[in-house]
């Protein structure tokens, strides 16, 4: 009698904890913490740098991040890399710059605690980038890379849902100023949990039309990966923030147009179509009511909720120091008491130029011509599907929308122009794997496997 041993196929990106694995989960953990709030806190604490429970938590997992980049950069193959800069990419080099000129402005910010401890994230964050780069392109992990910072996303998006829900006291539909109920995780503001929302659910979309994902490839993977999708869909819609559905419908929107099956294109443009005819019967006029005015006036939406007077009222200040700003996580401090008491600038630009002046936003400037630089050069890896999985064509596209969103959040949002936190590890995520892409797609062109 024969037995027959049935052995299970091994992936490699789940067997095993690879280095770039742990660095994908401290980058996706760090970002997040830096991100979420679980309890409301009178923003002039903040400011003047005081400690409680939840920044001991927060700082605590920054430190874990950067005892392992230490422990990393002793290691012989990492280090003799570090010591040599020309071999990392430009993506990175030009983010590493940006890091810097928050540095240099710390030393004269108005806020010199709190933007000594956002510097030293950033600083942080780029020294993850930079081993990250160092084992990718030693180790050609970008599958492991990719699926674990996703995976981490996705299961936080997950956690932090069922545990407000769980938890009433943390109210998830808070009344805004306006009387708008909005949906947030936690203690967070519905913009600030929409951002992230948001995020989560182009990383979601991600699953189908970017680097499939072997979690969601049975009968019961692809069931569960429909309702992540729905239920982010609906719990952003739920938080009303404007911004952020507007970015993910672009963002979701770049993902499709970019696939290179037709019927997702086709999808995509039946899509357009009924958006357009609900807009053209009148029948979305409700959901544009509830979702986009939020009970403002149009006035009111024609400043988004204020934001150009706060733009208005900020650019005397400006001017005064227009050419290096205030200092770094200067926003926060001098917006109090502007306007509405924002607390940030609530825009990306505006916020570079009141904490780093003109110089600083030369810096932003130049990132993101580098990085779109670098998306547009990988275009021949976006055609190909060389192997079922399509981790290089897929990420290309992932990446592309995930810089969209960033773009068009930034616009109400101070996003990567004060704490590195959920939108600090997507323009790392771009940085970084854009430049090994390019890596890869120069060996392509050079006949290297």
């Amino acid at each position: 009698m024969t037995t027959t041993v049935r052995t299970a196929r091994r992936r490699p990106w789940t067997s095993r904890l690879t280095p770039a694995a742990v660095a994908a989960s401290l980058i996706a953990l760090s970002g997040l913490f830096a991100s979420v709030k679980f309890r409301i806190r009178d923003p002039l604490l903040s400011v003047q740098g005081a400690i409680d429970s939840q920044i001991l938590i927060e700082l605590a997992v920054w430190g874990v991040a950067g005892a392992w980049v230490l422990a990393e950069a002793v290691s012989s193959d990492v280090r003799w890399t570090l010591a040599r800069p020309r071999h990392f990419g430009t993506g990175l080099g030009v983010l590493a710059l940006f890091v810097f000129s928050a540095a240099v402005a710390t030393l004269y910010s108005t806020s010199p605690l709190l933007a000594l401890v956002r510097a030293t994230q950033w600083i942080i964050l780029i020294g993850l980038g930079a081993v990250s780069y160092i084992h990718l392109k030693q180790r050609r992990d970008l599958m492991s890379f990719w699926l674990t910072s996703r995976r981490v996303l996705l299961a936080f998006a997950v956690l932090a849902t069922v545990a407000t829900f769980a938890f009433p006291f943390w109210d998830p539909f808070h009344v805004d100023f306006g009387g708008a109920a909005r949906f947030r995780w936690f203690a967070m503001a519905p913009v600030g949990a929409g951002g992230v929302i948001g995020v989560c659910l182009v990383l979601a979309m991600g699953t189908a039309l970017g680097v499939e994902d072997p979690l969601f490839q049975s009968r019961w993977g692809r069931i569960a990966k429909f309702v992540l999708v729905a239920g982010l869909g609906l719990l952003l819609g739920a938080t009303k923030s404007r911004g952020a559905m507007i970015a993910s419908v672009a963002a979701v929107g770049v993902l499709f147009l970019t696939y290179p099956r037709a019927q997702a294109r086709q999808l995509a443009g039946l899509a357009a179509v009924a958006g357009g005819g609900l807009l053209a019967t009148g029948v979305a006029a409700p959901l544009i009511e509830e979702y986009i005015l939020r009970g403002q006036t149009a006035e009111a939406l024609g400043t988004l909720t204020g934001r150009t007077d706060l733009a208005a009222a900020a650019l005397p200040l400006i001017q005064d120091r227009i050419w290096f700003g205030y200092g770094f996580m200067s926003a926060r401090a001098e917006f109090l008491d502007l306007e509405w008491g924002a607390g940030e600038a609530h825009n990306m630009v505006l916020g570079m130029l009141f904490s780093r002046g003109v110089v600083g936003l030369s810096v932003l400037v130049l990132l993101v011509v580098v990085l779109a630089r670098n998306l547009h050069r990988t275009r021949n890896l976006q055609r190909i599907r060389t192997e079922p999985m399509g981790v290089e064509s897929g990420l290309v596209r992932e990446l592309k929308a995930l810089a969209t969103y960033i773009l068009i959040v930034g616009l109400v949002t101070e996003a990567i122009s004060g704490a590195p936190g959920i939108y600090g590890i997507v323009v790392l995520w771009i940085a970084l794997l854009s430049d090994r892409l390019l890596d890869r797609e120069l060996q392509s062109q050079a006949g290297v496997p």
